[in-house]
């Protein structure tokens, strides 16, 4: 069963490999996250928050599956061979 516990800052470090809280360690673990397809969010105090749900279920953009769709890459087509 999925839960939609928060992740801890120790679960956050052992899915980025970057410790939070550190000054630019948010940048590093959004970086990460994104990469990931992981839905995630900043709390007032700038650190990062997602939740054990959102981890499950990466790859998709919003936590509801909205937008999820990836919009075809146009240049890749036109570009000359």
């Amino acid at each position: 069963m999925l839960t939609n516990d928060l992740l801890t800052d120790d679960d956050l470090t052992a899915l980025t490999g970057v410790k939070p809280g550190a000054h630019g360690r948010s940048e590093k673990i959004i970086h990460i996250l994104r990469a990931a397809g992981i839905y995630h969010w900043l709390r007032y105090d700038g650190t990062v928050a997602t939740t054990w749900t959102h981890v499950h279920k990466a790859g998709e953009a919003t936590p509801s599956g909205e937008g999820s769709r990836k919009k075809p890459n146009f240049n890749a087509v036109n570009r000359a061979a």
